[in-house]
């Protein structure tokens, strides 16, 4: 057994197809089968099974061997990126992982001005929900994670709490709720909803919250996207409970209207998480230290009561 047929069992696994696995590692395919055959014949067993439609899929012994691989061929990673993060020069990836708010609306200036300082390292940033890079983060697939989350569990992860990121109920500026002082929850019942996809923790939130006072509210549109969110307000379609960060600008150009969610407890954050057991390097701290700074900055330059 080798690294490069963990690998190539890993990719395989995630893939499912030989020829992909061989086109990612640029490689010749019957190379690909002579390692996953090798790989089987030393465990002594089965790892994926035939299927009719041409993809290979994990049998019982696959799959329980499928996260331990992984975990090796992430350590490995880690290991050059370790090594790498030590030179001078700081070559390699900075592998981040980011949900929609923190992405779109704060980590691009960074970004620039981080790169801008280390010319030779490479910033791979993947937008996902919350659960999803949590769990990149704890299988070392991301280094860092920057996510709108309630409390981070603290088994695996170290967690620097930057501020809290509270949902507001956002309104066409004709909606006669725009100009009403304090909204109750009865006046919502009235009013359709362009409401976060399933799962998201936007909606995790609200729907705890719906249920909390038992309510039902009227869904008109389901969006993964906030800016469509935003653009359907603006079509005057409905309203919606988004991030504070995600229309500032819109809210201080009059085009929407911000109004706090009657009774809603606030407790999400924007949260800077890496995996705890892991090894931080000079690169990773130093992005670690100046996206806090820049944040913090940036939250208190553009809050909306400055």
């Amino acid at each position: 057994m080798n690294l490069q047929q963990l690998k190539i069992f890993v990719l395989t696994a995630q893939l499912q197809k030989l020829k992909l696995v061989a086109e990612r590692l640029n490689i010749k395919q019957p190379t690909v089968t002579f390692h996953l055959q090798r790989f089987e014949e030393e465990c002594g067993v089965p790892l994926f099974k035939p299927s009719a439609l041409r993809t290979l899929k994990l049998t019982k012994a696959g799959e329980s061997l499928y996260p331990l691989a992984m975990q090796i061929t992430m350590l490995s990673e880690e290991i050059e990126s370790t090594i790498a993060g030590f030179n001078e020069k700081q070559r390699g990836t900075l592998r981040i992982g980011s949900t929609y708010t923190p992405a779109t609306f704060l980590l691009p200036e960074q970004l620039v001005s981080f790169k801008s300082m280390h010319e030779e390292v490479t910033l791979s940033l993947e937008v996902k929900p919350a659960t999803t890079i949590i769990e990149k983060i704890k299988n070392y697939e991301l280094d860092i994670g920057i996510i709108s989350y309630g409390t981070i569990p603290g088994k695996h992860f170290i967690s620097h709490m930057i501020f809290k990121d509270d949902l507001k109920l956002l309104l066409h500026p004709n909606n006669p709720l725009a100009v009403k002082m304090n909204i109750e929850i009865d006046d919502l019942i009235k009013e359709t909803f362009i409401m976060h996809e399933q799962g998201s923790t936007s909606r995790l939130l609200i729907d705890h919250w719906a249920q909390e006072h038992d309510i039902t509210l009227s869904i008109v549109m389901e969006v993964s996207a906030t800016e469509t969110m935003k653009e359907a307000v603006k079509k005057n379609m409905g309203v919606a409970i988004v991030s504070e960060r995600c229309s500032l600008r819109e809210v201080k150009q009059g085009e929407l209207v911000y109004k706090e969610i009657p009774y809603f407890q606030q407790d999400r954050f924007i949260h800077l998480i890496h995996q705890k057991d892991r090894v931080i390097t000079p690169l990773m701290q130093d992005f670690i230290d100046t996206t806090i700074e820049y944040f913090r900055t940036c939250h208190n330059d553009r809050s909306p009561n400055s």
